[in-house]
């Protein structure tokens, strides 16, 4: 399985927890940031996995959003 994840700054190092665990159980990650705990706007990221998702049939997603 496919899955596409994003974040803002809040969410990187849980992001990157789950990435890990998701790759070593056999999955496919495509990680589309942020990539630093400098601070974001999450819709920045967003928009970036949604126009993968309208080009990869089947991709599922995990967003990943401070509050």
């Amino acid at each position: 399985m496919k899955i596409a994840m994003a974040c803002d700054h809040g969410g990187l190092r849980l992001k990157n927890v789950l990435k890990d665990y998701l790759e070593a159980n056999g999955y496919i990650v495509e990680d589309f940031g942020t990539y630093s705990e400098d601070s974001c706007d999450y819709p920045d990221y967003a928009g970036k996995r949604l126009l993968v998702d309208r080009a990869i049939e089947g991709l599922s997603y995990v967003e990943l959003v401070s509050v």
